[in-house]
């Protein structure tokens, strides 16, 4: 009962720590908007500008090149001067700004907390009583001496816990990154803000139910029994000056009312952790949550692009599916148990299958996407020969090189009314990082990801709820069709259809339009609903669910041969592939044929050792 009464003493002043609060964060935001070197130390290290002396120190350099009759470092440093001169506009710092008022927002509550602990403890060593009235006046005088004269915040212990609260904790391994990146600038683009990714993988280990590798202290405060921390003085020194509290101001009953809040912290932080795990539990059952996804990529890839599936979402009792990223280290661990549940209970593979890729998936997944360490795949991809992931890599750093590359994403995301088809090409993924260029255009001939099944939009939502979606932490998406749901139980692969005919590939918008057609026709539906019912007449997939449960693997029972399911999607695809040719734009299909031909006499060209151009006087 001391210690909630202790912390609810601290935390409960709300309006007197909001009227705090707000102010700080508007003068500390103003400053950093007029003078951005004013708040340096208030501000976060990946954010700060280039110091005046750096430039001054190029302007002289490029002046000496220019001179010699070499302009290239002059026209390089007049273009570093003109985006430094757009990174000081108040306007386009708007996001930065933001973000460091907001540091100064939280480190006024956390002074504020911290004020009314010492004034606690400086009660109790005095032997008067704990009570509002008591404490405040303290507690005053304590925040007071928390601040610079430049209004900065100074107080070392408050700084350390707005610094974990803000995810630039300063750590051994994000030096090490950062020295390896000063070592290998090339590394820049695959390793950004890793002190942002360690610090997420650390807070992440804070809110784990269970032992902690690598990270002692925690276990230490979560698992060891209060009467041995309060019997050991010289650790609990140790664990005070780990987290920058001044222990010599301190006598030994604050030392023990200090370690007792931590370790309360550190174990309401585990209890959460529980309780997220523990509820995902219950959502799986209820088939209410999703997770990263599925290990194999080609498959997740499907299941997203042609239905309304979406990670990290939690169904709502009116059907719709909400996003829980919001929730920051606690959505990790409910990703997690989802990642587990996805993989390791499929049909076509039993639980043993492919353990290793399926196990590394289910932790890697849950972490990687949040802390920043997902740069790191394209690179290995990269590594490993992937094309793919080389130009879609590449697209988006030539993007980020212009002005406006978050916000042209935003607008997009808000103005474009899906997704898109794309071709394997640089200039089709710039082009669809700005799609909202597309939406300026009348005719409006973008061509959109449409659903095999329903013919509906790919993340086709109203204007409203896509400006919902772009800004609020909680994002709102519409449910699966019956039969959406019912391939993807069955891992029923549509996304290879449409990518070529009769060895042509198909463009973009040719893909699109049969999308549309195969599903606004409705006979691809009407075969899906077919082959439920027999499928659920037969209790296909529960019985194939409890073979696999039961360890019976892919090679003994194969998902593609279970009672013809999949031959029969297979037909009855192909059957809708033809009425969309068949339904096919006049135009559009005889510029289809019309490669086809070209191909058949490149062929024929090649046959006999010649080239197209040489056997005919078409241009190409």
């Amino acid at each position: 009962m001391e210690a909630i009464q202790r912390g609810w003493i601290a935390y409960s002043s709300v309006g007197e720590t909001l009227q705090r609060a707000l102010p700080y964060a508007g003068n500390l935001f103003m400053k950093a908007s007029k003078e951005p070197d004013t708040v340096r130390a208030g501000t976060r290290l990946d954010l700060l500008l280039s110091k005046e002396q750096e430039m001054e120190f190029l302007k002289k350099a490029a002046r000496t090149q220019a001179a010699q009759g070499n302009v290239g470092l002059e026209f390089l440093v007049n273009k570093i001067e003109m985006l430094n001169d757009l990174a000081r506009d108040p306007i386009l710092r708007f996001g930065p700004n933001a973000m460091t008022a907001l540091d100064g927002f939280t480190g006024v509550f956390n002074a504020s907390a911290e004020a009314r602990f010492r004034a606690m403890d400086e009660l109790i060593a005095a032997g008067k009583p704990i009570t509002k009235e008591n404490v405040k006046p303290i507690a005053d005088k304590y925040y007071s001496k928390m601040f610079g004269a430049d209004d900065m915040l100074t107080d070392e212990a408050v700084k350390y816990t707005t610094s974990e609260m803000a995810l630039n904790l300063d750590n051994p391994i994000a030096q090490s990154i950062s020295e390896i990146v000063q070592r290998v600038p090339g590394m820049r683009p695959f390793l950004m803000f890793p002190t942002t990714g360690m610090n997420l993988i650390d807070i992440g280990g804070k809110y784990n139910p269970m032992w902690t590798p690598f990270q002692r202290d925690v276990n230490e405060l979560a698992f060891t029994k209060l009467d041995d921390l309060l019997g050991n003085e010289e650790r609990i020194d140790e664990l005070l000056m780990a987290r920058n509290i001044n222990i010599e101001n301190l006598d030994t009953i604050a030392k023990q009312n200090k370690i007792a809040d931590l370790k309360y912290i550190t174990r309401g932080r585990k209890a959460i952790g529980g309780l997220a795990v523990t509820s995902a539990i219950g959502l799986i059952f209820q088939d209410r949550l999703r997770g990263d996804g599925l290990y194999d990529r080609e498959a997740q890839s499907a299941r997203e692009k042609q239905t309304n599936w979406k990670k990290r979402t939690i169904k709502g009792t009116d059907g719709k599916w909400y996003s829980y990223e919001a929730m920051g280290p606690i959505a990790d661990w409910i990703a997690f148990v989802a990642n587990v549940a996805d993989n390791f209970d499929m049909l076509g593979e039993a639980a043993t299958e492919k353990l290793f890729e399926k196990a590394s998936f289910a932790l890697g997944a849950a972490v990687t996407d949040r802390t920043g360490l997902s740069t790191l795949r394209p690179l290995l991809d990269i590594l490993s020969g992937n094309e793919g992931a080389l130009t879609r890599w590449g697209a988006g750093f030539i993007n980020s090189l212009g002005p406006l590359a978050g916000q042209r994403g935003e607008w997009s995301r808000i103005f474009s009314e899906g997704l898109m088809e794309l071709d394997n090409d640089l200039l089709s993924y710039i082009d669809n990082r700005n799609s909202f260029f597309g939406e300026l255009d009348p005719s409006n001939r973008q061509p959109y990801v449409y659903s095999p099944v329903t013919g509906e939009k790919a993340n086709g939502y109203g204007f409203l709820q896509r400006v919902w979606n772009a800004y609020s932490p909680i994002k709102i998406h519409s449910e699966q069709s019956p039969e959406e749901k019912f391939l993807e139980a069955a891992e029923f692969d549509v996304n290879t259809t449409f990518k070529t005919k009769d060895g042509v590939k198909l463009t973009a918008a040719e893909r699109s339009e049969l999308f549309r057609l195969m599903g606004t026709s409705g006979h691809f539906k009407a075969s899906i609903q077919e082959i439920m019912r027999d499928a659920g007449n037969w209790k296909s997939i529960p019985k194939l669910q409890e073979l696999r449960r039961r360890g019976v693997k892919s090679d003994q029972v194969s998902l593609k041969k279970w009672h013809d399911i999949h031959v029969r999607l297979s037909e009855a695809r192909r059957a809708a592939e033809e009425f969309a040719y068949a339904e096919m734009d006049a135009d559009m299909y005889s510029a289809l044929e019309m490669r086809q031909v070209e191909k058949q006499m490149s062929e024929e060209a090649a046959v006999m050792g010649q080239t197209i151009q040489s056997t005919t006087s078409i241009r190409k």
